[in-house]
């Protein structure tokens, strides 16, 4: 995973393998390192103010990390479907108030929690089937469900009432094998297609604008 601080620019990147955070410049100078001992895993990050949160596979942990202090502050952790535990964290986002928007894989569930990862709700929905990825804007959930190389993006209210199902992809949309997307300032969609091995951009109303790359080894 990896995040931008929307005030001094700096990437940090979830490095896994190393189980640590990594924090590089904007012109790509490595500054330090977070979490070293304290991550199994790290997989997606999310950035609000001062804070770091974090996801880590390995042992189903969401970790709070200062950026001041270049420490884990506060930790929840456990394997299974109870309030605060997790069966396959994987990404995760803030809010603009800092709430925390994980996506349960296994439990299928996105879990939300305060800024400093105490527990709120879960939000559980027939639509929500293994959901890989979440978003959010202003007032309402986008969340990624993968299933049998094909996708939807339900979308709902951020009380977990379903408004409909913006893009369709699989057949509909030619996307065969999500894995990631984000909402850009228009809201468009951009999907990572892992099958095509390109990124695909489309309108809030699911209609495909562009597609950038294709598989080779060649600039774009």
């Amino acid at each position: 995973g990896v995040a931008i601080h929307e005030d001094t620019h700096q990437i940090f990147i979830a490095n896994k393998l190393n189980d640590r955070v990594e924090v590089f410049s904007e012109m790509g100078e490595f500054l330090y390192q977070q979490g070293g001992g304290q991550l199994f895993r790290p997989y997606s990050i999310a950035i609000h103010g001062d804070s770091v949160h974090v996801s880590s596979w390995g042992d189903r942990t969401i970790s709070k990390l200062s950026i001041n202090e270049m420490c884990c502050v506060r930790r929840i952790r456990g394997s299974g479907s109870n309030y605060g535990q997790f069966r396959t964290p994987r990404q995760l986002t803030t809010d603009s108030i800092g709430r925390v928007f994980i996506a349960d894989t296994d439990n299928h569930r996105i879990c939300i929690h305060d800024p400093d990862l105490n527990h709120l709700r879960n939000i559980t929905h027939k639509s929500i089937t293994k959901p890989y990825d979440v978003k959010v804007s202003r007032d309402r959930m986008y969340v990624l469900c993968p299933s049998n190389n094909n996708a939807y993006i339900p979308v709902l209210t951020l009380e977990g009432e379903k408004l409909h199902s913006l893009v369709t992809c699989g057949e509909a949309m030619d996307v065969s094998y999500p894995i990631f997307f984000c909402l850009d300032y228009l809201n468009n969609f951009v999907i990572s297609d892992g099958s095509a091995h390109s990124i695909r951009v489309f309108s809030p109303e699911g209609k495909l604008l562009h597609t950038i790359g294709k598989e080779g080894h060649q600039r774009g």
